[in-house]
Order: structure tokens, then sequence, then C-alpha cells
């Protein structure tokens, strides 16, 4: 063998190693999130779909055992449609209106599968991690394709979910999102105590505004990852005990650290409380919690909104996984007192009168959330006329328009909309209902500003 062919063998072998080794570099640590939500989403009706007769599933649902329904143009004619380009959060209302053919009053309302187009990248980097979509809010039933494959589906509506498609995606090129959106009923009125029937199933009452109704985020987290955060108030205001639930994908059980801080809202340099425990988390996951007793923090009150922020963070014993994880909340107490023998409300010890309009839940031009331009209009009237509350009945509150309170200090109260502890046609339409307050709670349990479900 003459030197010229050693070293060409010798260059292959080193770039092979090359290459295979940069695949095998493990992702670094830590979470990464992408908004998905905002422009460059693109929308088609499906007016051919068939969905009358469909059986519906509840949460958990075995993804492998559903149906697969592709569109009715196929998938590769599907971009060749005239898709109207939308910003999500969006409904097809919104831009649809009458496309039935009837613009009168509620008769245009469309009622069908809609389909609900983005595409994204995923760096190489991200490769090991687990990789899912979280929802804020879709309405109603949502079916999930990433690269034409089925990998989530949901029917609660008007709450968050979050689908797992670590499975589907690929890493350094262009990922496509379809969502196949059904919208079956729904009413434009105020009257919420009623189901809807929908070929065998009986909806619960929702708006008839069909769409992706709240942001999109893509998440990249490690094996060990915090699946929630809720900050819990004690009638010590200064008080709070905080519930850290960590999530394992890794099979085995992982040792590490979990920290807290707890700092102001937009200053995250003024650290009021820390602490760092030693955490065992088991494959199936784990709830800590952590007790803060926080002297100098400044209570939450009405027209005077102190924020601050949890911030959660669980390191591994081997520093190969990183997660973390922040919520939003403030120091106060409310409760119902008596004073000379009347109840009343008291906020932080202090009787505060409940003053409120009330909000059904629509919204103009896209009927079912706020821009910011609305939440700010919406929250200077109310604070000019001296309301003291914001009241959103008869459907969840949204979730902007929550934080919003929180933001300027009036109180907020949300119901489900069409709950009801009696007379339910059915197994199915309570599983529903009650998956769907569960999911509000949890989605708003920490925000300062919400007093009453």
């Amino acid at each position: 063998m003459n030197e010229s062919t050693k070293c060409n063998k010798v260059f292959f072998f080193f770039l092979i190693l090359m290459i295979t080794g940069s695949l095998m570099i493990p992702a670094e640590p830590g979470r990464q999130v992408q908004e998905l939500s905002g422009e460059d989403w693109s929308v088609w009706l499906d007016k051919k779909a068939d969905w009358k007769n469909d059986r519906l599933y509840m949460p958990p649902v075995d993804i492998s055992s559903l149906p697969v329904n592709p569109p009715t143009c196929g998938w590769n004619r599907l971009d060749g449609m005239i898709m109207k380009a939308v910003a999500v959060p969006a409904t097809v209302e919104e831009h649809f209106w009458s496309s039935n053919g009837n613009p009168v009053g509620e008769a245009g309302d469309y009622r069908g599968v809609s389909w609900w187009k983005k595409t994204f990248t995923l760096d190489r980097s991200m490769r090991g991690k687990r990789i899912s979509i979280k929802f804020d809010s879709v309405v109603l039933r949502a079916e999930v394709f990433i690269n034409r494959k089925l990998v989530g589906y949901d029917v609660i509506g008007n709450t968050p979910f979050d689908v797992d498609i670590t499975d589907a995606v690929t890493f350094g090129g262009i990922n496509r999102l379809d969502i196949r959106i059904t919208d079956p009923a729904g009413n434009f009125d105020w009257n919420n105590n009623h189901w809807y029937p929908w070929g065998k199933n009986q909806v619960p009452a929702y708006h008839g505004f069909g769409g992706i109704t709240g942001r999109v985020f893509l998440r990249a987290v490690d094996e060990v990852h915090i699946d929630d955060l809720y900050v819990q108030n004690k009638p010590k205001v200064t008080e709070v005990e905080t519930f850290v639930t960590l999530g394992n994908s890794s099979g085995t059980t992982r040792q590490g650290e979990l920290s807290l801080v707890i700092h102001e809202w937009k200053n995250p340099s003024n650290v009021l409380w820390n602490k760092t425990i030693s955490a065992t988390v088991p494959p199936d996951g784990i709830v800590i919690p952590l007790y803060a007793k926080v002297s100098k923090a400044k209570t939450w009150n009405l027209r005077d909104p102190h924020l601050y922020v949890a911030s959660a963070t669980f390191i591994s014993k081997d520093k190969s996984i990183v997660d973390s994880e922040t919520q939003r909340f403030g120091f106060r107490w409310f409760d119902i007192g008596k004073k000379n023998g009347d109840e009343m409300f008291f906020l932080n010890g202090k009787r505060i009168f409940i003053l409120s309009p009330m909000c059904r839940g629509f919204w103009p031009k896209n009927g079912m959330f706020p821009t910011p331009e609305m939440l700010k209009r919406n929250m200077d009237i109310l604070r000019e006329m001296g309301f003291t509350m914001f009241l959103m009945n008869q459907s969840i509150g949204h979730e902007f328009a929550i934080r919003a309170c929180d933001e300027v200090g009036i109180v907020s109260y949300e119901g489900i909309g069409g709950y009801r502890c009696d007379d339910e046609p059915d197994a199915q339409t309570r599983v529903w209902r009650r998956e769907k307050a569960r999911r509000m709670a949890i989605r708003d349990r920490s925000c300062p500003s919400l007093i009453i479900y």
C-alpha cells in the first residue's frame, strides 16, 4: 500500500468518525420554547368532510386506536387548495362568515371541518429531547398531524392540552403541522345550560366560534421536566406553598436538586426568597411542595397589584438534565367573614365591595378572545367606572382577560359554562364537563385576581 492510499484511508476514517460523532453528541441540557402562534398560518374549509356521525373520545386517548381523517382533497393536493393566510389565534367565523351562502344573523356560522397549517424547523441540537406542542385553547375538536402523521386528539375545547410529537418530527429540516378542527354546533346567546347533539354524542354547551382560540407553543425538554408549578396562597398573606410537578420519561429514578426562587415580576434581580433541596424523581413522576415565608413581599390589592414570579429549576445529579418553569402570582388572601352579624368579602383582612359588569365570553371581531387593544380599553373603562371585579360568566374566562385583571388590580370571576351536576344525558358528557372544569382550575389557580370559580 502506497503512502497516498494510506493517507486517503486515514482521512476517510476520520471523516466517518467526525460525522458519526456529531450525530452522537447529546443535546445541550435545558428547556427550549418556541411560539408557533402569530403570523404564517393558512386555513382551508373542508366542506366535503364527513363528521356528523363521528364517535368521540375522551382523554386520555390512545392515538394508535383512532381513525385517521386526512383532508378530503388528499394530502398532495391540500397545498393547492385555496387557503387563506391568517394569524393565530383566530376563528373560522372571523375570516369566513357566511361562507355557507347565508349572511343573515347566526345563519352565517360555519359548522364542519377546517384545516389549519403551519411549518416549523427543529435544530439538530434538540435531538434526544421530548418535543411537544402546547395549545392554550382550541374549539372544538382538534386532530393534530405532524408530517401527515396523526399525533394528537382533543375534544374538550376552550382549555389547554399538550401533544407529544417526538416520534413524528425531523431535525434540521422543515416540519409540517396540520390541525383538523371540527366545529359541530355552538351558541351565540347567553344560554349555556344545555347540550348539543353530535351524532350519538351530547356536547356540553359552548360558543359557536370554531378555530385556534389561544396561543400555540413548541416545547423541547429533557427526560425529567417540570409539568406544572402551582402557587397556593395562605391566610398569612406573605406566605405561600408551591407545588412543583416533575415528570420523568427516562424510565428510571433520577436524582438531582430542585431550586425555587421568588422574585419581583419584571425585576428578576430582586430576589425575595430562594431554597434548594435534594429531589428524587421516580419513573412515574412526583409532586414536591415547598413552603415559603416571604416577609418582605408586598400584597396584591385592588388598584395596587404587586406581582411576583416563582421560578423552579431541576438539575440532575450528573448535570445532564436541566429544566425550569415559572409561575406568576401575587401575595393575597380572599375570605368571607362576619361583621356585626353580616357576611362580607375581605381581601388581605380588609373589607372590599364587589361591583362588576358581566361578560358572557363574546369578544368583537373574532367572537372568542380579546386583542391586547380590546383588553386595555376594557380595563381602563372598568377602573374609570369604579368597578372592582370582571365577571366572566357562562363561559371559561379567556386567559388573556384574567391575566389583565392580575396586572391592573381588579378581581375576577369565571365559570365553566353549561356545567351541571344533575340531569346529565350520559356518562360521557359527565366526563367531558368534569375534565373541562379540571383544566380550567389548573390553568388559573395561581392567578391572584381570580377569587371565584
